[in-house]
């Protein structure tokens, strides 16, 4: 509270770290605030916005064209299980490069809410184009010459793995009868 009597929002501005560790401080912060069954704080928000924008460099410093994702869909594979909390045996490969992970809901069904099992899809494309990127001055600018994420799917793919830690927390709060899920698909372009 301000002498005023108007409430402050508090928040920090974290620069997120390049190259991307997913082994990082950083990492480690955010997944210890995750698995905590309480609301996040503005500075544990904080971290997963910069841990998330930290991924978005990494992937954009590292595309990979349409069907050749290979690298993209381990790293993503590994994020859903160890910072997300989603069982391996929850989470498959589709189309080659491709994943779909589910999560599925722990919570109570409402009285007369019998039925077919609701499902929400949530979509992120994983493929960059056969393109150089013009920008030498950016730091995580694309390794591989001729392919960029000049589209926004870097930005997609990490936009879905903080979404889906944010839900995977609350799945407790999600009837047992509902699954969202996650599908990041390859060669969107």
């Amino acid at each position: 509270r301000s002498d005023h009597g108007h409430t402050e929002i508090m928040y920090c501005r974290r620069v997120p770290p390049f190259p991307f560790d997913k082994d990082s401080s950083l990492m480690s912060e955010v997944s210890k605030s995750l698995r905590e069954d309480r609301s996040l704080t503005p500075f544990e928000l904080d971290a997963l916005f910069c841990a998330s924008a930290s991924l978005r460099r990494h992937i954009h410093a590292n595309p990979e064209p349409g069907f050749e994702e290979s690298k993209t869909q381990t790293l993503l594979r590994e994020l859903l299980v160890q910072l997300v909390g989603i069982p391996d045996a929850a989470i498959r490969s589709c189309a080659g490069t491709g994943l779909v992970a589910d999560i599925v809901g722990t919570g109570k069904t409402k009285m007369g809410d019998v039925g077919t099992p609701r499902v929400i899809a949530l979509r992120a494309d994983m493929d960059a184009l056969r393109m150089t990127e013009g920008n030498a001055a950016l730091p995580y600018r694309s390794k591989n010459e001729g392919v960029a994420h000049l589209c926004g799917h870097d930005g997609h793919m990490a936009s879905l793995i903080a979404a889906a830690a944010l839900l995977n927390r609350r799945a407790h709060m999600l009837p047992s009868d509902c699954t969202v899920r996650l599908l990041f698909q390859p060669a969107e372009e």
